[in-house]
């Protein structure tokens, strides 16, 4: 069956006015707490009760976070060695993709030898449990200045495992859009957190440009394209601020 180009056309004009969308909205936080705030207000928004954000380029700083999570596990990874033992944040500086913990999980407790890798993450493991988080989802991907990946973890606390798995594949196009917005918005604007003194704050992997969403615009006309929209072809508009109720919002760099 011949796939329809219309129903192509409009799955990519909504993808990148997606993109768009959340990209001014972090560009229009006044600070570096705002942006966390608005990063953390989407997740929620997403369904998800935390998150957190680092680049882990091996010559920059990899401690500096934005976090939304338990303070005890946030001091667990400030731990060198669990840093560099930690089975997730070692597939994600080789490799790119999303990655659900449980999954590393079963790799380590099934493990036939304690190595020093797998008795680290068994006490990460271990930890996370107590605190009752049972499940959370890694995406990995290109920095935007072409050092190394970063990581965006997803988390809710007390969420069975079964539960997260179905909401994070149901929202993984989202996921990755915002973990690229994310390192996109951070490296230009707030760049003295995000980059080590070595990095360079060029962005040489772009974000779908601009031009895609106008020539995608002015081909399609379908009336399912809502009104409201219409404007943001042309016309960027700043998002308001807004805050998670209750949301933990931090910044951390050790």
């Amino acid at each position: 069956m011949e796939k329809d180009s219309g129903s192509s056309q409009r799955q990519a004009f909504f993808e990148t006015l997606n993109e768009l969308n959340i990209r001014m909205a972090l560009l229009a936080a006044s600070d570096l707490a705002d942006f966390m705030s608005r990063i953390l207000n989407m997740v929620n928004r997403l369904g998800f009760a935390e998150c957190s954000f680092t680049r882990l380029f091996s010559e920059s700083n990899p401690d500096a976070h934005l976090v939304t999570t338990h303070r005890n596990i946030i001091d667990h990874y400030r731990s060198r060695d669990v840093w560099d033992h930690d089975m997730m944040i070692g597939a994600a500086r080789n490799n790119v993709g999303a990655r659900f913990q449980s999954d590393l999980d079963r790799f380590v407790l099934s493990a036939p030898a304690d190595t020093d890798a797998i008795l680290s993450n068994k006490i990460s493991i271990k930890l996370k449990h107590s605190l009752n988080y049972y499940e959370y989802i890694g995406v990995a991907l290109p920095a935007r200045n072409n050092n190394g990946n970063i990581l965006m973890a997803i988390q809710s606390p007390n969420m069975p495992v079964s539960e997260f798995r179905i909401r994070a594949e149901s929202c993984m196009p989202s996921l990755h859009i915002l973990a690229a917005a994310i390192d996109h918005v951070g490296t230009k604007k707030y760049p003295e957190f995000f980059l080590g003194p070595k990095e360079s704050r060029a962005i040489t992997i772009n974000p779908k440009p601009l031009q895609l969403l106008t020539k995608i615009a002015s081909e399609c006309n379908d009336p399912a394209v809502p009104a409201h929209l219409k404007p943001l072809m042309h016309t960027p508009q700043r998002a308001s601020s807004s805050r998670a109720p209750d949301a933990v919002v931090g910044c951390c760099r050790t």
